[in-house]
């Protein structure tokens, strides 16, 4: 099948159904762009980006925040 009949097919589809297939494909695009990159490989990755500058905040300015007005 070539490509121009199967876009004329992929028209022939519901809304619901060429969403279905957008969807199966970008998933499928994104396997295949970054196969060793899984779900699993990125939860250990959570909080890599956070700063010892957030806890120093917090430190300096808890006297402020505990202070009724």
């Amino acid at each position: 099948m070539t490509l121009q009949k199967l876009q004329k097919q992929v028209l022939q589809l519901t809304i619901s159904e060429r969403w279905l297939l957008v969807q199966t494909l970008l998933e499928s695009l994104r396997r295949d762009t970054y196969p060793s990159l899984k779900r699993g490989n990125l939860s250990r990755l959570r909080g890599i980006a956070k700063s010892s500058a957030a806890a120093e905040d917090e430190v300096l300015f808890k006297p402020f925040l505990n202070k009724p007005n």
